[in-house]
């Protein structure tokens, strides 16, 4: 039998990598203990691609640094698509950040109505 997976267009998909990225950091913050050591190898874009946007700011000083997303698409070149892989691959990295973000800040605001229940 024949079987044709349809992952949706073009916007699902990267609709799918902000939430893939989300709940990847949710099952880390879950399973660190698990799932650390993957971090530096099959989830290294789980470090890479965060990093590399928060550090987009240096192409200020550094023109060539934008170089480094098409050095990833050679990374790729064998694969059908390699500037939609790196595509999908920097908004997960856009998804790991927003799940950072509001973790950290849920944080904060739960230390803040701690102080002011103590108060």
């Amino acid at each position: 039998a024949y079987v044709e997976h349809n992952w949706g267009d073009g916007k699902q998909e990267l609709k799918r990598a902000i939430l893939y990225g989300k709940g990847r950091v949710r099952v880390l913050i879950k399973h660190f203990d698990k799932h650390w050591k993957n971090l530096f190898g099959v989830d290294i874009i789980v470090l890479l691609y965060p990093l590399l946007i928060l550090l987009l700011p240096i192409t200020i000083v550094y023109h060539y640094y934008p170089l480094i997303f098409l050095i990833l698409v050679l990374k790729n070149i064998r694969e059908p698509n390699p500037f939609g892989i790196v595509l999908k691959h920097i908004i997960f990295g856009f998804g790991v950040l927003i799940e950072v973000f509001s973790q950290i800040l849920a944080i904060i605001l739960n230390k803040k109505l701690e102080n002011q229940i103590d108060v």
